[in-house]
């Protein structure tokens, strides 16, 4: 692929031409760190959903306190 190439859907379609050629140990490897990739992804999303949640219900009992 050449280094000039920032399209992500033109980086995808090279890899994708590419991995033709790869061993099956290759694409293992290479798919294991999809994987990996994608999990760590669903981790970040999963705590800024759970840190906004969290800033929501703390917002919340503030407000209460201070209509007390």
């Amino acid at each position: 692929m050449p280094e000039s190439v920032q399209d992500e859907g033109l980086k995808e379609a090279y890899t994708e031409a590419n991995q033709q050629n790869w061993t099956n140990r290759e694409l293992e490897d290479y798919l294991r760190a999809s994987i990996k990739e994608r999990d760590e992804i669903g981790r970040i999303e999963f705590a800024e959903r759970k840190a906004k949640i969290k800033g929501e219900i703390e917002g919340e009992i503030k407000g209460e306190k201070k209509l007390q």
